[in-house]
C-alpha cells in the first residue's frame, strides 16, 4: 500500500543529561498503517561510531512525566546501527516514544544520548488556530474558520464543518476535499448579527474505508463587525475647566450589541505621556432621560445612538481642548452581547470616530 502519511514531532520533554544534549536528534514518526507506526531517528556524528545499542521506550500515558523513565516501558533493544523501528499499535491511540543510545564499556552499557517524540495512530485531530476565538476577523456577511492538525496522525484527505445556532443541534454545512494539515474556510452563508457555533473534523481514506478524526472543540462566533464602528458627536463645549464631557455615539448597522460595564471608565489622553481617568457617570438614549450604569444596563443596538457623560474624580473640572490638550478617550470597559469576550471602547476626537475592539491582553 506504500507510505500513508508522515507525522513529525520534535518535542523535547525535560532537559537531556549534561554532555548528551541532542546526541539523538530528529526523532520522527510515520503512520505506516492503522496498526503500525515507524519511529525514525538520527545520531549526531560525534557519537555514531560509539553507539552499540539503541533502546526504544514507549507509553500511552502521554500526560505523565516522561523525564522519569519509570513511566515508560522498554519495547525494543536494537543494534546501534539501526535508524528506525516499526511498532505494532492500536488504532486511534496516543503514544510517546523515547529513543535512547548506549555505548558499551566492558560488560556494561552507558547512556550517551536520548530524545522523545509523540505519535497518534488515528486520523489527525483537529484544533482551532490559536486565539481564533478572539482574533477571527468576522463581518456581518462572513465568519472565518481556521484549524490545524498539529502534525500527528494520518494527514487528512479532507474536512467536514458542522454548525449550530444553539450550541447543541449541529448540522454539516460543508465538506472540503483537501489533503492538508491546515484548513482555512469562509462561511458566507451566515445571517447578519447571527451567532453560530462551529466544530470541525478531518477524514482520511485508509485502504478502502473512510475514517474520521475526533471533532474539534466547539467555537462560538457572531456575524458582526470584528471591530465595532461608531460615529461621534461632541455635545459638550470645549474649555479649560469643563465639569463633564458628553458625547453621542451612533452605532454602525453591522456592529454587535454593545454592552457597557457597570463600572466603566476611560483614559482621557492629554498628550503622549499623560492621561486622566474619567468615569462614565450617566448615559441616555435621547439626551433627556439619563440613567446610571448601576441602575440600568446600557446596551447599544446596531444603528442606535447613545449619549455618554464622563466626569473627572469627585466632579473636579478638567481641561478639554481637542488637539491641544486631548486626543481621545481609550480603554473604556465594554462587551458585546453576542459573545462572552471583553472589549475596549476608544473615542477618537481628532477623527470624530469610535471603535470597539477585543481586549486582547486578556486572552493573548
Amino acid at each position: 500500500m506504500g507510505l500513508l502519511t508522515l507525522a513529525v514531532m520534535l518535542s523535547i520533554v525535560g532537559a537531556p543529561k549534561k554532555g548528551q544534549a541532542m546526541n539523538v536528534k530528529e526523532v520522527t514518526v510515520v503512520n505506516k498503517s492503522k496498526t503500525k507506526i515507524q519511529v525514525k531517528w538520527k545520531l549526531k556524528k560525534k557519537i555514531r561510531n560509539k553507539v552499540s545499542q539503541i533502546r526504544i521506550y514507549r507509553t500511552t500515558k502521554v500526560n505523565k512525566d516522561l523525564t522519569d523513565r519509570k513511566n515508560l516501558t522498554k519495547i525494543a533493544t536494537l543494534s546501534g546501527k539501526k535508524k528506525s523501528y516499526i511498532d505494532k499499535v492500536k488504532f486511534n491511540k496516543n503514544y510517546a516514544y523515547e529513543v535512547v543510545a548506549y555505548q558499551k564499556k566492558g560488560k556494561k552499557y552507558k547512556e550517551i544520548g536520548s530524545e522523545r517524540c509523540y505519535a497518534y495512530s488515528g486520523v489527525a485531530k483537529t484544533v482551532w488556530e490559536e486565539y481564533s476565538f478572539c482574533d477571527a476577523m468576522t463581518t456581518p456577511k462572513m465568519i472565518p474558520i481556521k484549524v490545524s492538525m498539529g502534525g500527528l496522525g494520518f494527514r487528512p484527505d479532507g474536512f467536514q464543518i458542522y454548525r449550530s445556532t444553539d450550541g447543541k443541534n449541529f448540522k454539516k454545512i460543508k465538506t472540503i476535499q483537501k489533503k492538508s494539515w491546515l484548513l482555512s474556510y469562509k462561511d458566507q452563508t451566515v445571517q447578519s448579527h447571527g451567532t453560530y457555533y462551529y466544530k470541525v473534523r478531518a477524514f482520511r481514506t485508509i485502504g478502502k474505508k473512510k475514517y474520521y478524526g475526533v471533532f474539534s472543540l466547539v467555537e462560538k462566533h457572531s456575524a458582526v463587525n470584528y471591530i465595532g464602528k461608531y460615529s461621534v458627536k461632541l455635545i459638550s463645549e470645549e474649555g479649560n475647566a469643563v465639569p463633564s464631557l458628553t458625547v453621542c455615539l451612533t452605532s454602525d448597522a453591522g456592529n454587535g450589541d454593545l454592552v457597557l460595564e457597570k463600572e466603566c471608565w476611560g483614559q482621557l489622553c492629554v498628550d503622549d505621556s499623560k492621561s486622566v481617568t474619567l468615569n462614565l457617570s450617566q448615559y441616555s438614549y435621547d439626551g433627556k432621560t439619563w440613567y446610571s450604569l448601576t441602575d440600568k444596563q446600557a446596551v447599544v443596538k446596531p444603528g442606535q445612538s447613545i449619549y455618554l457623560k464622563f466626569e473627572y474624580e469627585n466632579g473636579t473640572p478638567f481641561a478639554f481642548n481637542i488637539g491641544k490638550t486631548v486626543t481621545q478617550i481609550e480603554d473604556c470597559n465594554a462587551g458585546y452581547a453576542n459573545n462572552d469576550l471583553a472589549y475596549l471602547l476608544t473615542i477618537d476626537f481628532m477623527k470624530m470616530e469610535a471603535s470597539v475592539c477585543v481586549n486582547k491582553e486578556m486572552y493573548h
